[in-house]
């Protein structure tokens, strides 16, 4: 690894990487306070048995991380990438004695290597958090109807668990980003249509099946589009959130269910996101590899690329006309309107699309 390259890119995200440090230091504040205020809720209101202490107030801490961090993600990429898109700096770094491979792989290694000393300083906050309460929720769960199970939850373990799913999504947000760069090559351009294309799936599933079913079309497709079990595997935020339930039955002087939820399939997720590290990871280095001087003035140089981006934003520009205006806004057409509206938003994305995608080809 070449020094010189190394010191380079350590510059590019010093900022960002003390911003993340403050923002892991929060978000563990946060934490106690949380464990605090559940603390002084019990003291105050009674204990109520058949609540997890641990394991409700992570996976919320969790998905806080996820947004947050995914942001400064996103920043980071900015920074990494922002003098490199200019041409002048673009021909300089490509003209020195550094291999390609070597340039992308200590480039990405800084940004991983950032965000997850971040990750990790919020981690051990949170567990020295936790273990400095329980003291309290180790009683608590004594009270409960299965203790057992409350203290499975809210282990050591599962704790773990959830906090590295958190981890692992951004990762995988980093490294698409990271990818697009080497496929578009103005950063502000590359940085919004990376967030587009990353809940470009689960928006054309979602829509598509609404769309389907309001122009009354019946089929396999349509129901499958419907299906909530499949389309919640298209965006990895969705994760965090995608809970299963138990329920446990009280008896007492009165009854009632309480309906206990956490993240459903957690091992399955984190190979899913594995594979989708890997993927983001191989087909940036080969867009990286295949990166050419002479295509610096094109804003997408692959032209298999180039085919994809209009497509994509072809099909999503129907699918918002139809989006904004019959659900979002509520607007009540006939059904031929509904019908035809995909069709008018596709030609519009189509014509913007093409003359984005070929621009500085000739």
């Amino acid at each position: 690894m070449n020094k010189a390259v190394l010191k380079y890119e350590m510059k590019n995200i010093k900022g960002i990487f003390i911003l993340s440090i403050f923002g892991s230091l929060a978000l563990i504040s946060i934490t106690n306070m949380a464990f605090k205020s559940q603390f002084q809720l019990m003291l105050m209101s009674g204990i109520f048995p058949n609540e997890s202490m641990v394991m409700d107030n992570i996976q919320e801490i969790g998905i806080i991380a996820m947004l947050g961090f995914s942001a400064l993600a996103l920043i980071q990429v900015f920074m990494q990438f922002r003098q490199e898109k200019g041409q002048e700096v673009a021909r300089f770094l490509k003209s020195l004695p550094i291999k390609s491979e070597e340039y992308f792989v200590t480039k990405l290694l800084v940004g991983i290597l950032s965000l997850t000393v971040a990750f990790l300083v919020f981690i051990v906050g949170v567990l020295l958090v936790r273990q400095m309460n329980m003291f309290w929720i180790s009683d608590y769960h004594n009270f409960s109807l299965d203790p057992n199970l409350f203290k499975s939850m809210d282990g050591f373990y599962n704790t773990i668990k959830i906090m590295l799913l958190s981890y692992t999504i951004v990762l995988v947000f980093y490294s698409f980003i990271f990818m697009i760069q080497y496929k578009i090559s103005n950063i502000f351009v590359s940085i919004v249509s990376s967030v587009f294309i990353w809940f470009a799936p689960y928006f054309i599933a979602g829509v598509m099946g609404l769309w389907l079913n309001e122009i009354g079309i019946t089929s396999i497709f349509k129901e499958l589009m419907l299906s909530a079990d499949w389309i919640r595997w298209l965006n990895p935020f969705i994760y965090m959130i995608d809970y299963k339930h138990i329920s446990l039955l009280s008896h007492g002087s009165s009854s009632y269910v309480n309906n206990i939820g956490f993240i459903a399939n957690i091992n399955l997720k984190f190979i899913v996101l594995s594979l989708m590290l890997v993927v983001n990871i191989a087909m940036a280095y080969r867009a990286a590899k295949k990166n050419l001087i002479e295509n610096e003035d094109k804003m997408i140089p692959v032209k298999t690329d180039r085919y994809i981006f209009i497509v994509g934003v072809t099909v999503c520009s129907g699918l918002l006309a139809y989006f904004l205006l019959a659900e979002m806004f509520g607007l009540r057409f006939a059904e031929i309107i509904i019908a035809i509206l995909p069709i008018v938003g596709s030609i519009a994305g189509f014509f913007v699309s093409k003359k984005v995608a070929f621009i500085g080809c000739k």
